[in-house]
């Protein structure tokens, strides 16, 4: 008698190959979700240079200066909500600060002119700073930014803005004893 061959699956291989087709789709939509949040994230920050430009500015102010002009008052990591005043080698000073929704640099030259004050950032929510140590600053800006990932929200209750926060510490090369990183 001659055997019959079968082909085609069982039906437990039929189950396993559905349960791996169903994890790979899994992972792929997971990744495709995540791309597409790195992307948007990526836009915003694209139509929105503010951040960026404002942590250039104070990267370069805070670099250059000697050392900040502290309150007698203060003491070790206290944060400051006031302004961030940098004394720069020239003996002027740059001036920062919160006042109303922006953040505003004011230049000020070593006979106490100021030569004009300029916003830098609209939509500021917060502002604070401290100097850690000798020649290291930290500086937090909250501020608000429109969202763009209303593709992503499940329901359309959800707030189109949110509060991001910038945060950075700088080192002063200008300070005393500290000429390089």
């Amino acid at each position: 008698m001659r055997r019959r061959s079968r082909s085609g699956f069982t039906v437990i291989e039929a189950v396993v190959s559905l349960a791996l087709a169903a994890l790979f789709m899994l992972l792929a939509a997971q990744l495709l979700r995540d791309t597409q949040l790195a992307t948007l994230a990526t836009r915003r920050q694209a139509l929105d240079p503010a951040p960026q430009q404002i942590a250039e500015r104070l990267r370069r102010d805070i670099r250059r200066a000697t050392g900040t002009l502290l309150p007698r008052s203060r003491s070790g990591l206290l944060w400051s909500r006031g302004p961030l005043i940098l004394m720069l080698p020239s003996g002027g000073s740059v001036r920062f600060e919160k006042s109303a929704d922006q953040v505003t640099r004011r230049l000020i030259d070593s006979s106490g002119i100021s030569s004009g004050e300029r916003p830098l950032m609209g939509g500021v929510v917060s502002w604070r700073w401290t100097e850690i140590g000798s020649g290291l600053v930290e500086i937090e800006i909250g501020f608000r930014r429109e969202r763009d990932d209303s593709v992503l929200q499940r329901r359309a209750t959800v707030a189109r803005s949110a509060i991001d926060t910038l945060r950075m510490r700088v080192a002063m090369r200008g300070a005393p004893g500290r000429s390089s990183w």
